[in-house]
């Protein structure tokens, strides 16, 4: 996942980064895969962001 911090004092990018995540079932002890229902809303909450270079100082 790839994500920016927009500063609204600066008017500009603060920070930028990269994480991943991992989907833990702790019953098991394991990571497993992410259920097809949060992958969707994931896809439906990403579409319904901004793009990012619509923020005054975003590259």
């Amino acid at each position: 996942m790839e994500y920016v911090v927009y500063s609204e004092n600066f008017s500009g990018i603060a920070a930028e980064g990269r994480g991943l995540i991992v989907y833990y079932d702790y019953a098991s002890g394991k990571s497993c895969a992410i259920p097809q229902q949060l992958t969707n809303a994931i896809s439906d909450f990403e579409n319904q962001v901004m793009n990012l270079t619509e923020f005054p100082g975003a590259q």
